[in-house]
């Protein structure tokens, strides 16, 4: 888990992420897990979630956006937040990595996303194989 302390000029860029190995009872190699998450995510997506697919350099990740509220028992029910999930399959046998990104700069969603973005196709670069 990693929280951004992040400045753009004057002003604070507050996120956070986790990251999570899955296990996968799909073969290395095989996008069968990819392709079956997706399938169910998108049945199951909330008015707020938009899904996409693509091949990221180390295979295929699936990128779930959406906008929730807070937690209450954090007292923070009326304050929305972005949430930016990756599914990522490295293709080394160890299932998929599942990563999740959260702020509560709902308006610079476009920005972030890109920012998002780049950090999760470091993920297949980070031990060369890409």
């Amino acid at each position: 888990m990693a929280v951004s302390l992040m400045r753009a000029g004057d002003v604070s860029v507050p996120a956070t992420v986790a990251v999570y190995r899955l296990p996968s009872v799909a073969p290395a190699g095989d996008d069968d897990a990819v392709t079956e998450l997706d399938t169910l995510l998108r049945a199951t997506a909330g008015p707020d979630d938009h899904l996409e697919r693509a091949d990221g350099p180390g295979g295929p990740v699936l990128r779930r956006v959406g906008r929730r509220m807070g937690p209450a028992d954090l007292d923070t029910e009326h304050l929305p937040t972005l949430l930016v999930d990756y599914w990522l399959d490295p293709h080394d046998g160890q299932g998929l990595i599942y990563v999740v990104f959260s702020s509560p700069l709902v308006d610079a969603r476009d920005a972030l996303l890109e920012l998002f973005d780049v950090i999760v196709a470091s993920v297949g670069s980070a031990d060369g194989a890409s």
